[in-house]
């Protein structure tokens, strides 16, 4: 009983303790150069995390998850520059409008039923939602809104960055409770099977709906991080590019898996910063990258580590029965 309660803890204190590595790291010994690039990877974790729920969990394509970052920042710097709340109170504030149109937007795609209908849908609502953005003057036209103000006690680089890592934290251990409770069977169950899930008596459609309203409160969460670490809302934050980045994630690392998405954002966020900085062809060469793991890496990076592994393993016991025939 002892030992299955360890089993269990285990990953709670792996996450606890990179936790406390990257804010030690963060805040003595990284260069101030490298606390920003780290917080970028931190926020995108969460965008990787909460888009996987949807696409690896569920089978939805998500090709408009970048909507709930723009809504969620814009809402948070609209809140304190042009209504004057506090900030914890334009933090409940964006979060329930995210919540909101979480469920009008989720109930328009997921009737329209599954795979690549609702995945247009999808799209359709991000690219609405990014051209009112550069259209209105509310919203600050293509300049976007500054102003996204950051806790006092967080306002500098690291402090910054602690508590990114804080929050980040704690909702992946969130994530992580989540696709290992039996609510991740039945959306895996969706996702293999529908019908056969209908027939147990689950409504799939309200079920779809509240994973649906939990990834993109998740993504707003970290939309709101990311307005505070830009310091305003600009309408790239919601671009259709985002979201396909975010799904590349967690295809580069392995949708398939829980830790799939977050190495998947550490090389993603990566190879897209530093890409934009040495080449103006940047996107072409994450095209390359995209159709190369299409090909030859389907299961991501975990899954081609876990199919050599298992190769090496039959190698090793096929020796092993040959040397025993032999004696």
């Amino acid at each position: 009983m002892e030992k299955s309660r360890v089993k269990e803890a285990r990953p709670y204190f792996l996450i606890l303790a990179t936790m406390l590595f990257l804010i030690l790291f963060g805040s003595f010994v990284a260069p101030i150069s490298f606390v920003e690039p780290l917080t970028r990877i931190c926020i995108f974790i969460l965008f990787a995390m909460s888009t996987n729920i949807l696409m690896g969990y569920m089978g939805v394509m998500p090709l408009g998850q970048s909507i709930f970052i723009g809504i969620s920042a814009y809402s948070y710097t609209i809140f304190l520059t042009k209504c004057s709340f506090s900030i914890g109170a334009a933090i409940l504030l964006a979060i329930l409008l995210t919540i909101v149109s979480a469920v009008v937007i989720g109930y328009f795609c997921l009737r329209r039923g599954e795979g690549f209908a609702v995945g247009f849908i999808y799209l359709g609502f991000n690219t609405l939602f990014q051209l009112i953005c550069q259209k209105s003057q509310f919203m600050g036209f293509e300049g976007g809104l500054n102003g996204a103000e950051r806790i006092a006690i967080f306002s500098d680089t690291r402090p910054f960055l602690v508590m990114t890592v804080l929050t980040v934290g704690v909702l992946y251990m969130v994530i992580y409770r989540m696709m290992h409770s039996p609510a991740a069977k039945v959306m895996q169950g969706i996702r293999e099977n529908s019908e056969r899930v209908t027939y147990l008596g689950i409504d799939i459609f309200r079920f779809k709906l509240l994973q649906f309203c939990i990834s993109a409160t998740l993504t707003g969460l970290g939309g709101i991080l990311y307005a505070m670490f830009l310091r305003g809302a600009y309408p790239n934050m919601c671009n259709n590019n985002v979201g396909l980045q975010c799904m590349m994630m967690c295809m580069i690392g392995g949708m398939a898996f829980f830790y799939g998405p977050t190495i998947g954002a550490v090389v993603g966020t990566v190879l897209f910063s530093q890409l934009s900085n040495l080449t103006l062809y940047w996107q072409g060469v994450t095209g390359i990258v995209l159709v190369v793991c299409v090909l030859f890496f389907q299961d991501g990076f975990l899954g081609f580590c876990k199919s050599a592994w298992k190769r090496h393993t039959v190698k090793n016991s096929g020796s092993m029965r040959a040397k025993e025939v032999i004696r």
